[in-house]
């Protein structure tokens, strides 16, 4: 993995390097067998749902490939005091400043190149998708990760507030979007840096850091985040909850969306996050839908999804 995008490499059993497939599409890969000579790798890309290719006699050639959309995709960094931080900024159909800015940044989680069905929809409908490889992703080893853990998860804010600034300074437009661990990062830039965003979309989010181990899998991430009733790390989690750091006052507008059975993240963390915003002034939006953490049958998701695209063109007054 170069950059976030996977490449196929032949080596030999002493470890040399005999040759280095690269691909015009920056590939993430979905899945690979072999029986030692012959291979089958999957692979997925912004616009590009599958391509299957078959690997014999040292060669690849594509056999299938499901293509959506063909976006001009390039590679961009931003050097901060702890290295440089990449990311993809994927072209809409036609120009504009209009640019929805993704990220996650935790749990060893690594963000490559993908086929998704909304920012395939937003880029087909004028509308910029940016996907940022943050620390405590696994973009680059473990070393990475443990840069967005704990007492170092302010590398991952730092690292998604200054592409947005970035952006920004370049007259873009700005929606910032996580799901899950990266819904805690969606809503603490929110209540960070909202003069630099139009909005947020927080998704299945974790919210509240000084109480998520007492619900469901929450006592499971005490590794990543910290743990709470130890004093020690309740002083930085306090400094990175985004439920404690909501102020008085009214922010961009934000779309909080959980699911109602997630087994995972507990609905109370956007429930309690909605409910504080519209105590302090802010007029979100919630939806609660069905099913667990990934969802309970594609209508469901698509249905979803369609909330997510219509907050984003109402937030871009885009009509459709």
């Amino acid at each position: 993995m170069r950059n976030a995008v996977s490449i196929p490499v032949l080596y030999d059993f002493k470890g040399n390097k005999l040759k280095e497939y690269n691909f015009n599409i920056p590939y993430g890969l979905i899945s690979l067998d072999s029986d030692g000579d012959n291979a089958i790798i999957v692979m997925g890309s912004f616009g590009v749902p599958y391509s299957i290719f078959s690997y014999k006699n040292k060669e690849i050639k594509l056999i299938d490939r499901n293509i959506v959309s063909n976006p001009k995709v390039s590679d961009h960094y931003k050097d901060l005091d702890f290295g440089r931080v990449h990311y993809f900024f994927i072209e809409a159909n036609k120009k504009t400043d209009n640019t929805l800015v993704y990220g996650y940044g935790g749990f060893n989680i690594s963000i490559t190149p993908s086929y998704n069905n909304l920012f395939a929809y937003l880029i087909n409908n004028g509308v910029n998708v940016v996907i940022c490889n943050l620390p405590g992703g696994g973009e680059y080893g473990e070393e990475w990760h443990r840069l967005g853990m704990r007492e170092n998860k302010k590398n991952v804010f730092s690292a998604f507030q200054a592409i947005i600034k970035g952006l920004k300074t370049q007259g873009k437009q700005i929606i910032c979007y996580g799901v899950s661990n990266g819904g805690l990062l969606s809503a603490y830039t929110l209540t960070k840096i909202p003069d630099e965003l139009s909005g947020a979309v927080i998704g299945n989010p974790v919210t509240d850091l000084m109480r998520f181990h007492r619900l469901l899998a929450g006592q499971y991430w005490v590794s990543e985040y910290g743990d709470p009733d130890n004093p020690d790390d309740a002083k930085f989690l306090t400094r990175y909850s985004a439920y404690e750091n909501l102020k008085p006052g009214k922010e961009p507008p934000a779309l909080i969306y959980s699911r109602i059975d997630d087994d995972r993240v507990h609905p109370a963390h956007a429930l309690k996050f909605y409910k504080k915003l519209k105590d302090f002034g802010s007029d979100p939006y919630l939806l609660i839908g069905t099913g667990g953490h990934l969802g309970s049958g594609m209508n469901d998701i698509l249905e979803e999804t369609v909330y997510i695209a219509a907050f984003i063109f109402q937030v871009f007054g885009i009509v459709k």
